[in-house]
Formats: structure tokens, sequence, C-alpha cells
């Protein structure tokens, strides 16, 4: 029996409700508050269900309530790595919403809760995957590693970044390809921007409000030349990543309204192209503000890259892997014999994931997710004919690559 062949009767033959199975998991998942740092209660939601389908499962944390799953599929390698976060952001416009956003609410093709597209139906999707697997793993040559993670949404320390430092140490298996199910409408991400955080102060001389033209230096003026000059569209294009982005997102300056503030800062957030570094960056950005201040010979600025609490430069490099690499090859292969449509790479939006994390350790990463919308937004949804349509390409994708011969 041909692979794919074998990957769909697996499935069939999984459950007869599949849509009914990804609706009432994924509900579950959204039903269970999981804002980042609160993430053990839907680790456990997890932890049960995949238990109960005869899935090995194993909880690893660098902090108890913080916690992660891996579960294994099969033995030894190759290893096929799915990986997912569990964690949600908060919501942030409660009146926003048209229904509870943890009631997960069905309408037509449309599931609505906090989470749903990012990422707890694609979680639900990996989770299906392994319990169908578990039932053929003896058709197996090689491990489904799934990889249910926290803190992806505050910085990945507690989550995939430990689970390396874990690989690293030798107590989990290295995969030797990874998935991401993060959401993307269906088409293929094998490439991520890098983004980098940096930050412009500007310094000024302080006085009373009455001798503001006299004897300050109002700073305020300056940084706001200076958003207007970055806050701009990029015209470099990258073709498996689109455009860059520049945006500055924070500004601080003043104490009392009655005194020319001293200082005044700005971050900006940059998302590099492949070829562009963080270096590059910055000086672009610097002649960029040096221009708009060219008539304010009175302006003093200093400009400097954001660091994090271990004083590591916030950078994350820009990183690809290959079109034509095996892994998104297999993804290709699935999603055109599912859909029966060509399969397109994702450059709609590019926010910073997981699987960078792998590419930097040389492993080959894709992303694959569904459609759906307003993720980290009011009224966040996951369309569930996209689900299914997930669950049988990462069904197939990983019958391609750990099925045996037949």
């Amino acid at each position: 029996m041909p692979v794919a062949a074998f990957a769909d009767d697996a499935l069939n033959t999984f459950s007869s409700s599949i849509a009914d199975e990804i609706v009432e998991l994924t509900s579950a998942l959204v039903r269970t508050s999981s804002v980042s740092g609160t993430e053990a209660a839907v680790i456990d939601v997890a932890r049960s269900y995949l238990e109960a389908h005869g899935v090995a499962v194993e909880v690893v944390a660098r902090d108890a309530r913080r916690p992660n799953l891996v579960a294994t599929v099969g033995e030894g390698g190759p290893v096929l790595a799915y990986n997912g976060h569990l964690d949600t952001v908060p919501v942030l416009d409660p009146a926003a919403w048209r229904s509870d956003p943890l009631t997960a609410v069905v309408e037509g093709d449309r599931l609505t809760g906090l989470g749903s597209v990012d990422m707890k139906g694609p979680c639900a999707v990996m989770m299906l995957t392994a319990a169908c697997l578990a039932k053929h793993s003896g058709q197996l040559r090689g491990s489904l590693q799934l990889q249910l993670v926290s803190d992806e949404e505050d910085g990945c320390y507690y989550g995939t970044i430990y689970l390396i430092e874990e690989m690293l140490a030798g107590r989990l298996a290295w995969p030797d390809k990874v998935i991401s199910g993060e959401y993307t409408g269906l088409k293929i991400m094998n490439a991520e921007r890098g983004s980098f955080k940096f930050k412009v102060t500007f310094h000024g001389v302080p006085t009373h409000t009455a001798t503001a033209r006299v004897e300050g230096v109002n700073p305020i003026r300056h940084a706001a030349l200076a958003v207007l000059a970055l806050d701009r569209p990029l015209d470099r294009f990258h073709p498996e990543v689109g455009y860059g982005v520049i945006s500055p997102n924070i500004i601080n300056g003043g104490h009392f309204v009655s005194s020319v503030p001293a200082e005044c800062s700005i971050v900006v957030d940059r998302r590099i192209l492949p070829g562009e570094t963080d270096e590059s960056a910055l000086v672009e950005a610097e002649g960029w503000i040096r221009e708009a201040l060219r008539d304010h010979p009175e302006a003093r600025f200093e400009i400097a890259p954001m660091v994090d609490a271990n004083q590591r430069k916030r950078y994350s490099p820009p990183n690809v892997t290959a079109w034509n690499s095996p892994i998104v090859q297999s993804l290709v292969n699935a999603h055109e014999r599912i859909t029966k449509s060509k399969a397109e790479p994702f450059v709609d939006w590019f926010g910073v994931t997981d699987g960078r994390l792998f590419r930097y350790k040389g492993i080959s990463t894709a992303a694959y997710g569904p459609t759906g919308a307003h993720f980290h937004g009011s009224n966040e949804y996951v369309n569930i004919s996209a689900l299914m349509t997930q669950l049988r390409v990462f069904v197939d994708v990983a019958f391609q690559t750990l099925g045996r011969a037949r």
C-alpha cells in the first residue's frame, strides 16, 4: 500500500468522526486558561488525553509552574518532531469579545476562543496525530516526538529553549526534522525574518516651561522627529519572508507637566531579512535619525541594542530552511495531494516562532498551520475545516518520514 493511502487508512480507522474529535479537543484546551506563566493546567489536559490513547508522555520543566510535555510514539531514529505552544497572551480588551474568550464557541466552520488559532487548535491536531500513530507504531521506522511547550509568547526560556538544553545534555532525543503547527493559513513557512530591538535615548536640557525656548532643549521634539523618520515602509524584499519591518513601539519622556524633560527614549522593533544583520540595521536607523535631525545641531542622542535580564542582546537572526529540503518537500507533497492545490510559501506575516531555535542548531524546520484570524486580538477564531486539513497533512508527513516501506 502506498504511504499516502496508508496514512489515509490510519486516520480513518482511528476515528469515524475526526471533525468532532478536533472540536472536542480544541475546546478542552481553549476552556483551560493558560496565559504565559500559568500553563500547568493545560499541560495536564494534554497529558491526560495522550496517556488515555496509549502515548508515552514525559513532563519536563525548568520551573514546575511552567511545564512542557514531550510525547513519543515509536522507537529510535529518525526522529520527526511536531512542536507547538499551549500558552496564550492575556485578553487585552474583554468588552470587544462577542463571547467568553475561554468558552469555545462553534459557529459554522469557526471555533472562536482565546488561543484557538495561536495555537490550541494546531496543538489538538498534533495530539490527534500522535494518538493516531500510536495505533500503528509497529509500522514506524523511527519516532514521532510531540513537543507541547510553555512560554512561547514570553521569550521561550521555560519552553523550547529548555527542551533544547535538555537535548544538548542528552536527556531528550534530538529531532532530525521539526515541523511547527503555527498558524500559516495552510501555507508553508520555511523561513523567518530576524527580530531586533533597539533603544534610542535623546538628551535634553531641563528647565521650566516658561523658559523652554530660552534655556531648555526639549528631547521630546527630537524623539518625535526620529519616530517620523523611522516609521517607514522598507522596500527590500526577500522571496521567502517578504519585506522587512521597522516600527517605533514605545516612547517614554517627561515627568512633570511644567518642566522640559532631561530625557526621552523610544524603543524600536526591527524585523530583519536574510542578508541583513542587527549591526547593519542599527547603522541604517542611525543614519535616518541623523538626517531627520540635520537642522537641529542641539540634538544629542545615543542608540543601542536592547538587552534582556541576562544582558543578552534582544536579537534573533533571520533563518531559512531551503524550499527543496526533504522536510519542506514532504509538506509540499502532502498538501498538494490532500488539497489538490499548489503549495505556497507563507509570506503573509512574519512573527518570530520557536522554529528558529531549531534552525539555529542546524535542524531542518518548517511550519504549517490552519486558517483563522485575530490571533492576539479579540474574537480569535480557527477554521475547523483547516484543522482537518492540517491533521491529514501531519499524518501524511509522519508516514512519509517514518513509515516502513510496504
